[in-house]
């Protein structure tokens, strides 16, 4: 069996397809990757068309496609749900080693790599860049109370910066290791107050960026993740006593 491609490859190709085909495409690696799981509710339209910073008519068409496939289901007056995936028309295979590697190989990597990257990204972040992460930032301040729509802002906020570090090799790599481990990471934002903190340490993260203080979004970014880490170990050990 062939395994699915890697998040980074996924949207490498995104650019040759209609723009409807791209977000049906990124909604599909959401749920793929686990980010999504069936019966959670997605976005409202409006604010899915702002998260990923599209039209909600491109919204509209994209789930209207997925609904098609049998991968989501369109409910007037209420959001669109997630299918289980045993009911889809299609399926798209699992990314076999999205669960290869532990919490601490991500964490451990992810510091490595993304707290370099957003160095890079504070002395070389363009203003409409960093209006995006200040809007994604506003937006999220609404959702506290809504894990689903937070982890997919949270994974616009943390592509953002990976493609302001201006190195396709670098924001490829940082996609894929934020493709890792999805699953763990969706159940620790269910620990009360995670949301809230990961939040906190956005608007940090957001104000050395926009300071251009390299070292301080470096500071800032290796506390977010630590603190993400921390999240994810203790939501395992709650599992863990609940078997």
């Amino acid at each position: 069996m062939t395994a699915a491609r890697p998040l980074s490859e996924v949207k490498a190709g995104l650019s040759k397809r209609t723009m409807r085909e791209q977000i049906a495409d990124k909604i599909t690696a959401m749920i793929v990757s686990g980010l999504l799981r069936p019966d959670d509710e997605l976005p409202s339209e409006r604010d899915l068309a702002v998260t990923l910073d599209v039209s909600r008519e491109t919204i509209r068409g994209a789930l209207q496609y997925l609904a098609a496939l049998g991968m989501v289901e369109i409910a007037h007056g209420s959001r669109s749900r997630v299918v289980d995936m045993a009911r889809w028309a299609t399926k798209p295979q699992r990314q076999d080693d999205v669960q290869r590697y532990t919490a601490l190989e991500v964490h451990n990597a992810r510091c490595l790599v993304e707290v370099a990257g957003v160095r890079t990204a504070a002395l070389s972040i363009t203003p409409s860049a960093l209006g995006r992460l200040r809007h994604l930032v506003h937006q999220q301040t609404g959702m506290l109370n809504d894990p689903v729509s937070f982890q997919i802002s949270d994974m616009e906020f943390h592509t953002t910066i990976y493609e302001a570090s201006n190195n396709r090799l670098l924001t490829a790599f940082l996609t894929d290791i934020y493709g890792y481990a999805l699953d763990m990471r969706r159940r620790a934002l269910l620990v009360p107050n995670a949301v809230e903190k990961s939040l906190r340490d956005h608007e940090i993260i957001l104000t050395a960026i926009g300071r251009a203080d390299a070292d301080g979004a470096a500071i800032a970014m290796s506390a977010h993740l630590t603190r993400v880490h921390r999240t994810t170990q203790a939501s395992r050990r709650t599992a863990t006593k609940k078997i």
